[in-house]
């Protein structure tokens, strides 16, 4: 992906993300958290401003996408990891 997503590629983001989650695929396992790294917060299911899958955040309050889409099969070579900020 070279370019911003598109509502298509959030959509098969999502799908891939929650498909992983619910076959317990440990390769996500490191990108697997309850909160958000744009905000800091631990949002519940009620938030509008946060995506989330079994309580974990897939998608942060700015729109940034949490589970490494490479790793869902979704080539992205700019995706940034949140992990090393």
């Amino acid at each position: 992906m070279t370019a911003e997503p598109t509502r298509a590629d959030e959509a098969r983001y999502l799908a891939a993300a929650v498909a992983a989650i619910d076959a317990g695929d440990d390769s996500i396992e490191p990108w697997l958290t309850c909160e958000c790294d744009e905000c800091g917060e631990e949002p519940d299911a009620t938030d509008p401003d946060h995506v989330l899958h079994a309580g974990y955040v897939l998608i942060g309050c700015e729109g940034y996408w949490h589970i490494d889409p490479n790793r869902l099969g979704i080539p992205s070579p700019r995706w940034e990891n949140w992990r090393a900020r």
